[in-house]
């Protein structure tokens, strides 16, 4: 991509990892955001996180989005499995923040919820 990598230090990598462990960002961020501190030398994580837009929201509000989805997408599904539209809408407005696997984890919680299954994956 011709980015000057040899502008991003191990220091900022290693304070990337520790940000997608913590939740804070998705590890599907990694890319825009190493572009973005080899770019801006000494620049933070915290601060192309920000720039980009790439930050996790808080949990409560992901949760307070799959409940709003579930109930709006649910009824139009027919009995048919509601785990992939609704996911897909999820991935569609948190790709790059929010980890796939706690979207997936937290939309099969409220399925479970509203007694349908959820998917078989």
């Amino acid at each position: 991509q011709g980015v000057p990598v040899e502008n991003v230090g191990v220091g900022a990598v290693r304070r990337y990892l520790e940000l997608v462990a913590q939740g804070r960002t998705a590890k599907e961020s990694a890319r825009d955001v190493l572009a973005y501190l080899a770019g801006h030398p000494g620049s933070k994580v915290e601060d192309a996180l920000k720039a980009l837009g790439l930050e996790a929201p808080p949990l409560d509000e992901v949760e307070r989005v799959v409940d709003e989805l579930v109930r709006e997408i649910l009824p139009k599904l027919s009995g048919r499995d509601p785990f992939g539209p609704i996911m897909g809408e999820l991935m569609k407005r948190y790709r790059g923040r929010v980890d796939g696997a706690v979207l997936s984890r937290v939309l099969r919680e409220r399925l479970a919820r509203a007694g349908t299954s959820g998917g078989s994956s």
